[in-house]
């Protein structure tokens, strides 16, 4: 079941580390002292006093399914939201800037995150790019994505068919190192899934977030598997 937009503006104020009053923004388009700025600055990671930029997470799993055990993977759809600072973006506006223009958003700087251990990763564009990006006052930001993935998990079959499975969804920046770019799950539920998803032969028995810390900086979402032993009996 697809969420409504008044449902996916709910998601990001709970995941958000500032509310939005749905009621209370306006477009960026109609900002040309901001526009200008944008264009007149480059793309840089923003960074206070030589500290390392800490970017918030937060995944609402749409819905997952097509499981193949012979290639050892499975498709999820799934909504990305992110909060992070970047002080050249504040404004003397006393709403919230709305910036849902790919025309401006391709001067603003986003975290360079990739899904480590997906092997298709695809972002929407229907009827238009599936995004949007609200600034306060300060230069907080809370941007939203919807992005398809078809991720790798090693299945272990052995215990086939009561077995339980234990995949993860990793994701990481691409150039920035931990000492550059911290990422961090949103505090509270950071990670849901749709309480709709029905899956033929699993069932969702548990859902968990973590982080891995290295030279570059993991965050995890596990997700824990249980098979239907009502599913094998049919299915034979």
């Amino acid at each position: 079941m697809l969420l409504s937009i008044l449902e996916i503006i709910s998601i990001i104020y709970l995941f958000g580390s500032f509310a939005i009053d749905k009621c209370n923004f306006v477009s960026a388009r109609n900002n040309f002292g901001l526009r200008e700025r944008l264009q007149r600055n480059p793309k840089m990671p923003p960074s206070i006093n030589g500290q390392p930029l800490q970017v918030l997470a937060g995944i609402y799993i749409e819905s997952l399914g097509n499981f193949r055990a012979a290639d050892m993977s499975f498709d999820v759809d799934l909504y990305l939201y992110l909060s992070w600072k970047d002080y050249s973006l504040n404004h003397s506006s006393n709403d919230y800037l709305l910036l849902n223009d790919p025309n401006i958003r391709k001067y603003i700087w986003l975290p360079d995150l990739y899904f480590a251990n997906a092997r298709i990763s695809r972002f929407h564009d229907v009827i238009a790019p599936n995004f949007n990006l609200f600034v306060d006052q300060k230069g907080e930001i809370a941007y939203s994505t919807r992005i398809t993935l078809g991720v790798a998990c090693n299945l272990d079959l052995s215990l086939y068919p009561m077995d339980s499975q234990r995949c993860s969804i990793q994701f990481l920046s691409y150039a920035y190192i931990e000492k550059q770019l911290k990422v961090r799950w949103f505090i509270g539920n950071s990670t849901r899934y749709n309480p709709n998803i029905q899956l033929p032969e699993f069932r969702i028995s548990n859902l968990s977030n973590e982080y891995c810390n290295g030279i570059y900086n993991y965050a995890i979402m596990e997700y824990s598997f249980k098979r239907g032993v009502f599913y094998f009996n049919l299915y034979f």
